[in-house]
């Protein structure tokens, strides 16, 4: 009956066939997006992604059917294929490609002979559909989870710095992810970067001894950074909050509107974090790669994911290795035409993972990858040659950016937050200590500013630029009051602060 069926079609899928093969193609893309709906920069990504796979499943199962295959044996044998290649990857990590992809070989081979053996049987019928029901369903529960728990933001708002530039210098303002400041390098390896300050300072950078981010994260401190002042002092959950910073450092910010109310052309080169996007106020904008944070993370378990990260290494990888080449081909231009620039960069490193040696090429390894700084059965010291390595990558590049530039451009190179080797993430604030704060939130500055033009030291993230566009303005941009919040939004207390800010 089903092979008389499948005759009266001719070679023809019918729709019910392209719907199936959507499900499977889309199910767990859009199931990562509905569980981390603030996390896509690039949706428009994800889906190409989806449509690619549904164009080819759809591309073998018209070819199977003209081989002479039933239709219905031709499209669920497609189905389950794509729903295994879609999320095998977990598999082949677990049990090693060879007996991974036998599993998964197996698994398709058995389910077609099913089909073939079984045709139109309501049985079979009855699972496929249940299978893709349960498909659709994980993803519309993921995003009612997430939707559910949105929450309101916690955003505060704030007011722009009143000043007006009486020069407009070429700026570029680097944040350098992760990086530790002077004070978290002597503590933690003995090394307090000389050689790296000695070859800024050469240039014309200051390099204070004491700075600090107000928040041990980047969402938060990157936003602090731009906004000029605290875009939160309260604990919050949800993804309202997430999405309101991530609006704040794509370009919804009082350092872009300024720089756009002093006529300067606005660039933002993305990172490939999640956080990293360019809003309405920018004027000219390099995407980041393909593989982003969100993109990489979806194909992590599909078929591809152990390729990709033996490859690539990670998101950040690519995304730094970029973004560097942008700035290096494109900052001398920027510097010698006649336009006031402001070009706003975001390296994701020496952020972990640790797949960038000295020389910036990358080396996939076991022993480099994890979100921690340490990483269980890899030696201590072989972990700190690599954080070393990466370290000593970026050093590099800012030294370029430097020599590239004109004297008189404006750089700002600046961490958001410190390394973990204490933990931080995981520990209650109580129990973090004086070096578990050093090491999270001293963070590395260096600025090159007019000749004359003091940014000061000690020097907190948020005050940053206030301090370098005061060199440039009529009258002096006042500090905000010097704060610091550890995980979660808890305040370090006035005295501890001050203390830390005289360490040198």
């Amino acid at each position: 009956m089903s092979s008389q069926a499948d005759a009266s079609h001719g070679g023809r899928l019918q729709g019910k066939d392209l719907l199936l093969l959507a499900v499977a193609a889309a199910s767990w893309p859009l199931g990562v997006w509905a569980r981390n709906p603030t996390d896509f920069v690039h949706p428009e990504r994800l889906l190409a992604l989806v449509l690619g796979v549904w164009l080819v499943g759809l591309g073998v199962s018209w070819l199977l059917v003209r081989l002479g295959v039933s239709r219905t044996t031709a499209v669920r044998s497609v189905f389950i294929s794509i729903v295994l290649l879609m999320a095998g990857g977990r598999l082949i990590r677990q049990t090693g490609v060879l007996a991974g992809w036998v599993v998964i070989v197996a698994i398709i081979a058995l389910s077609a002979f099913v089909f073939a053996r079984l045709g139109d049987a309501a049985g079979v019928r009855a699972a496929v559909a249940g299978l893709a029901v349960a498909l659709v369903s994980g993803v519309a529960i993921s995003g009612y989870l997430s939707w559910s728990s949105y929450g309101e933001s916690a955003v505060i708002e704030t007011t722009s710095p009143q000043l007006d530039l009486v020069e407009h210098p070429d700026i570029f303002l680097v944040v350098i992810d992760g990086y530790p400041g002077i004070q978290a390098f002597r503590m933690d390896t003995g090394d307090a970067k000389t050689s790296l300050i000695d070859d800024l300072e050469a240039r014309g950078f200051a390099v204070p001894s004491s700075a600090w981010s107000s928040y041990w994260s980047t969402q938060l401190s990157v936003a602090s950074l731009l906004e000029m002042t605290y875009p939160a002092t309260e604990p919050f959950d949800g993804d309202a909050t997430t999405q309101a910073l991530y609006d704040v450092i794509a370009g919804e910010n009082r350092l872009f509107e300024l720089m756009k109310k002093e006529g300067y052309d606005t660039y933002v080169v993305e990172s490939g974090w999640s956080g990293s996007a360019c809003g309405a106020n920018v004027d000219f904008c390099e995407s980041s790669a393909f593989i982003d944070e969100a993109m990489f993370f979806t194909l992590w378990d599909t078929v591809a994911g152990p390729y990709l990260s033996s490859s690539i290494g990670h998101a950040f990888t690519l995304g730094t290795q970029k973004t560097m080449d942008w700035v290096v081909e494109n900052a001398q231009r920027i510097s010698s035409d006649d336009r006031p620039s402001f070009v706003f960069v975001h390296l994701v490193a020496p952020h972990l993972p640790l797949f960038l040696d000295r020389t910036c090429t990358t080396q996939v390894g076991a022993a480099r990858s994890g979100s921690t700084f340490y990483h269980a059965g890899v030696d201590d010291a072989e972990r700190e040659e690599y954080f070393a390595e990466q370290t000593h990558c970026i050093d590099s590049f800012m030294i370029k950016l430097a020599d590239l530039t004109n004297p008189d451009t404006v750089v700002i190179f600046t961490g958001d937050h410190g390394t973990d080797r204490r933990a931080q993430l995981s520990t209650p604030p109580d129990e973090w200590g004086r070096e578990a704060t050093v090491e999270r939130m001293n963070v590395m500055v260096a600025v090159r500013t007019a000749v004359g033009c003091s940014i000061g030291d000690p020097i907190m993230v948020p005050n940053l630029m206030r301090r370098v566009l005061s060199c440039y303005a009529g009258d002096e941009v006042s500090d905000n009051p010097n704060r610091m919040f550890i995980k979660p939004m808890a305040e370090v207390a006035m005295d501890e602060l001050d203390s830390l800010l005289l360490l040198r």
